[in-house]
């Protein structure tokens, strides 16, 4: 059995609508390959709007902050 079968969980960051400042959610999403991630089913909380839902295809820039390096959600793939 070959490592290809293995499938890559990372956590990315998805925006949150309807917000007063950019808040960021993390969640667990499938590397595909060439900066794209599918968004892994979890639960969203009521209170929650989200830009890229699970399920969703969805491409990913690099950030660094404070707290170190993190991937941001950008688009729908």
């Amino acid at each position: 059995m070959g490592s290809s079968n293995q499938v890559e969980v990372v956590t990315i960051h998805v925006r949150l609508l309807d917000e007063p400042i950019p808040v960021w959610r993390p969640v667990k999403a499938e590397a595909l390959g060439n900066g794209c991630f599918v968004i892994l089913a979890q639960e969203v909380p009521e209170y929650e709007e989200w830009e890229f839902t699970p399920g969703e295809t969805v491409t990913v820039e690099a950030h660094v902050n404070r707290s170190g390096d993190y991937l941001k959600a950008i688009a729908r793939s």
